[in-house]
C-alpha cells in the first residue's frame, strides 16, 4: 500500500491551499495518480500515462486521508 504521507506531500505540490492546480509538471501529476491508485485501487484517479488527474476524486481522497490522521 502506498504511503499516505507521500500522497499528501505530493498532493501539496500539485494543488494549492484552495485546491487549485499549481504549475508543477506532468511527472509530479503522474506520481500523484500512481500513489492515489495504490491507496484506492478500485478508483481511477486519473491517467498515469499522460498525467491527467481526476481532480474531484483526488480531492475526495485527500479529505478521506486527512480524516484518518
Amino acid at each position: 500500500m502506498a504511503d499516505k504521507q507521500a500522497f499528501l506531500n505530493t498532493y501539496n505540490i500539485v494543488f494549492d491551499s484552495e485546491n487549485n492546480f499549481k504549475n508543477c509538471g506532468r511527472e509530479v501529476c503522474i506520481k500523484l495518480i500512481t500513489l492515489a491508485n495504490e491507496i484506492e485501487p478500485e478508483v481511477s484517479h486519473g491517467n498515469a500515462s499522460n498525467g491527467m488527474i481526476n481532480a474531484n476524486l483526488m480531492k475526495s481522497l485527500k479529505e478521506k486521508i486527512k480524516r484518518t490522521f
